[in-house]
């Protein structure tokens, strides 16, 4: 995606938006900074991750940023979760301020926080 696409429709039409009941992993992170917080919600299956859902409070990057990470976090495996860097991440998504850099990381951070909670571990760096 170009520019501001990816804000663009997943602040329209957010991907995987709501309560995932049937979920198997559930994490939660707020941002220390603002009053931003993300709830994401996901099966793994043998190594890999099954559908993502979502609920974000906060400002648009924010909600966005965690529609955006279900979307493209499906179906990759954890072990290629857990070696995106924060940078990988912002790489896929227009260029930023600092601040809003961290609302758009929130998701990710919660991604990873997840999989270290369930044992996955991060690679060797």
């Amino acid at each position: 995606m170009n520019n501001f696409d990816w804000l663009d429709e997943h602040s329209r039409a957010p991907y995987h938006c709501g309560n995932y009941p049937t979920a198997t992993h559930t994490e939660s992170v707020s941002s220390l900074v603002c009053s931003d917080t993300v709830t994401l919600q996901m099966n793994i299956q043998e190594g890999v991750a099954g559908e993502l859902w979502h609920t974000a409070i906060g400002c648009l990057v924010c909600q966005a940023s965690a529609s955006f990470i279900c979307q493209w976090a499906e179906g990759q495996t954890v072990a290629s979760l857990q070696s995106t860097t924060e940078q990988d991440y912002l790489n896929q998504l227009s260029p930023l301020t600092p601040m809003r850099q961290q609302c758009a990381l929130l998701a990710l951070r919660c991604l990873k926080k997840m999989l270290t909670s369930i044992g996955a571990k991060e690679p060797d760096k």
